[in-house]
């Protein structure tokens, strides 16, 4: 399988969707930050499910390492970081230092949103200094919100100093 890998200088970024690139990604997702990297979504945009997906049917690699990657939703994007597979047993994530802030769920309104996900058989999944700040959502007729959400991992997980606030879910989420 290919691996996308990108490098990214330190600076700051505005986008107005899913970062096309890692869009249910054949291979494994490595980003590497050249210094702190933050990364805006555009408040003029149209509201969507996945900042940064990477969803096989094969078992993927995941690595996030470097200076901090900054995700700022601006309430527009359901999900900061959702990688998934489906495959057998096995691959690993290393992610952090990561911050996600403003993620909510304005659209699907039956699907879950989080700001960090992992799903499937990893074997590894370390997350290193991960801050989320802010996840919601309009109305709550189905799904609920995670700040960040590991399942079905087959081995070790070690979340180091994850700090996570303002995470609505049930009938407190926003009503808007």
């Amino acid at each position: 399988p290919r691996k996308l890998k990108a490098v990214i200088p330190g600076g700051t970024y505005k986008v107005s969707g899913t970062l096309a690139a890692a869009v249910y990604a054949v291979g494994s997702l490595y980003i590497e930050c050249l210094g702190e990297v933050t990364i805006n979504v555009d408040t003029g945009s149209t509201p969507f499910k996945y900042l940064i997906p990477c969803n096989t049917t094969a078992i993927n690699d995941s690595v996030i390492f470097g200076g901090r990657l900054i995700l700022n939703l601006n309430n527009l994007c359901a999900n900061g970081v959702y990688l998934r597979h489906s495959g057998a047993t096995g691959g690993t994530v290393q992610w952090g230092p990561i911050t996600i802030t403003n993620a909510k769920n304005t659209f699907d309104l039956n699907e879950e949103n989080q700001g960090l996900l992992v799903y499937g058989k990893y074997v590894d999944v370390t997350i290193n200094d991960a801050i989320i700040n802010g996840v919601d959502r309009v109305r709550n007729p189905g799904g609920v919100c995670k700040g960040i959400s590991v399942s079905e991992v087959m081995g070790q997980v070690t979340i180091n100093s994850p700090y996570v606030s303002n995470v609505m879910a049930g009938p407190g989420a926003s009503q808007d």
